[in-house]
Parts: structure tokens; C-alpha cells; sequence
């Protein structure tokens, strides 16, 4: 899994391939949500699902930094989906959290909240029960969190946009948050192409 793998990568003087990994992993975790959210029925017609359970556990990695999403048994049919608490609650967004309807955002919380877990090490939601995480959220407490972090600078942005409490003020779908994330790479040195990305990848950490 990739929390394990991270733990034993070595270390770049300039940036912590953590986060090397992390910004290529994301991106390929982007053809596994787009495939999901752009489903369609044999007929042609649109039938965008919900994976509802991103963390951490369900991210593989291999040492050729090939990345896949796993774990598809809660996955939710977007149209007319039912509130539902199936996953993890530590990795869901508030909205569904509170009983509110189901968007693609309910995979894009989960997705940031494990991209954090996997760079810090740190759960962002620390607390057990729907009542008392909802609480930390309304209180606003991974603002705190990341505040409070050893992130540089960027990646601080990144999270608190898309992080945030307010709905409206994060990415609303994955074509929005690739956007955010090319910004990320780019204020971060990286490349922004993801073929580039995987190269530059490749030959930090000596893999062919």
C-alpha cells in the first residue's frame, strides 16, 4: 500500500520524495475517479459513480510508481444517491458527514484528506464518531492542522482551498483539482506534465 511504501523511500535533499510520490500517485488516482465519475451505461448514456471510501488502505502502489485505486465495494451511483456513511469516517466530507446529498466531492475530500495522511503521517481527524468529527469540521480544526504543520508554503495552500469547510470554495470536480494540482507541481518545481512528471520521477529514484 502506499502509506507503506512512503515509510522506506529514501530522501531527496530539496524535496522529500514523499511528495514526488504523492503528486504522481494523485495523478494517476485521477484516471481511476475519472473513469468512475464519467461512467457510462452500454448504452451510452451517463451513469457517473462514487468510489465513497478513498483513504489511504485503498491506494497501491508498485516500485515501477505504477498506482491504483482498489476497494470498489461501496461504490454509489450518483444519480439519486441516498446519503450514506459506508467508508471511513476519519476520510469523509462534512456534507456527508451531516446526512447532506452525495456529489463528486465526497471522493475529492477523501482523496486530499489521504494526500495529507500520506505526506504528514497525521490524520486530520483524529477523533471517533460521526458527531464528534463533524464537530472538528464545523470548527474549522483542519484549518489549525495545517496551519500548524511542517508544510511548506504551497502544499499549505493546496489543503486549505481544498480542505475547506465551504463547498463551493474547493475544487468541484477532478478536471478543478488537476488545475490545482499543476499549480502545486509548478510552485513546488515539479513538472507539470505528467508523462515529464513520471521521468523526472524515475530518475530521482533510479528506476528504469
Amino acid at each position: 500500500m502506499l502509506q507503506s511504501y512512503l515509510h522506506w523511500l529514501p530522501q531527496s535533499d530539496s524535496l522529500s520524495l514523499n511528495t514526488y510520490c504523492l503528486l504522481l500517485g494523485l495523478s494517476f488516482q485521477f484516471d481511476a475517479l475519472e473513469y468512475l465519475h464519467q461512467f457510462k451505461n452500454p448504452n451510452g448514456t451517463d451513469h457517473p459513480l462514487l468510489h465513497c471510501d478513498l483513504k489511504p488502505d485503498n491506494i497501491l502502489i508498485t516500485p515501477q510508481l505504477n498506482c491504483y485505486l482498489i476497494d470498489y465495494s461501496v461504490v454509489t451511483p450518483l444519480q439519486g444517491a441516498k446519503p450514506h456513511l459506508g467508508g471511513t469516517l476519519s476520510f469523509m466530507a462534512p456534507e456527508r458527514l451531516g446526512g447532506q446529498d452525495m456529489n463528486f466531492q465526497v471522493d475529492l475530500v477523501g482523496l486530499n484528506l489521504s494526500f495529507y495522511y500520506l505526506l504528514t503521517f497525521q490524520r486530520i481527524f483524529r477523533a471517533n464518531g460521526i458527531t464528534e468529527i463533524l464537530g472538528r469540521w464545523l470548527r474549522k480544526d483542519q484549518e489549525k492542522e495545517i496551519q500548524q504543520s511542517e508544510l511548506s508554503d504551497p502544499l499549505k495552500g493546496y489543503f486549505l482551498k481544498n480542505l475547506a469547510l465551504e463547498p463551493e470554495t474547493r475544487a468541484q470536480d477532478i478536471q478543478d483539482l488537476k488545475k490545482d494540482l499543476q499549480k502545486l507541481a509548478s510552485d513546488l518545481g515539479l513538472e507539470r506534465d505528467r508523462e515529464k512528471l513520471i521521468q523526472q520521477l524515475k530518475s530521482l529514484m533510479s528506476i528504469s
